[in-house]
């Protein structure tokens, strides 16, 4: 007869409830955002318990430079992969392109068009060839009300249990109202 093997099969959709869930990375690409800017997504899978192949998709936007708004993002991604450091800004090291500001205001739209482009293609490449594979522990709570976005954060693995036992403390309500008015 048949014989199906569903070890493999991501669920593609998130956790329906709130935790910190270790988390398999298994996907990595880049985008531009509406806003423009250059964002680079990570599909991660559960890996254990009751939500064991949901999916949870998060992304961030490229930095310009490494004091950039939005780094803090990125090195709470890293930490939660347990990369360290050195390990992490060398995948911002792209030397071949990096562009100085007067080149750049020399640029027609279209070459910079272009080298966003190569720019994030080469991020997504990197942190493909780096992120895939390795395990992370992310936060995840649903969106609390139709059209919000949910809440994701990354967590250092010696956090992941603070994290847990705060988000069993917490009040089990349905908005931030009800839990201020249960105080």
């Amino acid at each position: 007869m048949f014989s199906f093997d569903f070890s493999n099969v991501s669920l593609n959709r998130p956790p329906s409830a709130a935790g910190v869930y270790t988390v398999k990375v298994t996907g990595v690409d880049g985008y531009k955002a509406r806003s423009g800017a250059l964002r680079i997504g990570f599909k991660s899978t559960i890996t254990g318990g009751d939500h064991e192949g949901c999916t949870i998709n998060d992304g961030f936007n490229i930095p310009r430079d490494m004091h950039g708004k939005g780094i803090s993002f990125w090195v709470d991604f890293f930490e939660s992969l347990g990369m360290n450091k050195s390990e992490w800004s060398s995948v911002f090291s792209l030397p071949d392109l990096t562009v100085t500001e007067s080149e750049w205001s020399g640029m027609t739209t279209k070459q910079r068009d272009k080298m966003e482009e190569k720019v994030m293609n080469a991020v997504a490449d990197v942190l493909r060839e780096t992120c895939v594979g390795m395990v992370g522990y992310c936060y995840y709570a649903p969106a609390a009300e139709e059209g919000a976005y949910p809440t994701k954060r990354w967590v250092k693995k010696s956090d992941v249990k603070k994290k847990q036992a705060a988000i069993a403390a917490a009040p089990d309500t349905n908005s931030a109202l009800d839990g201020f008015i249960n105080l």
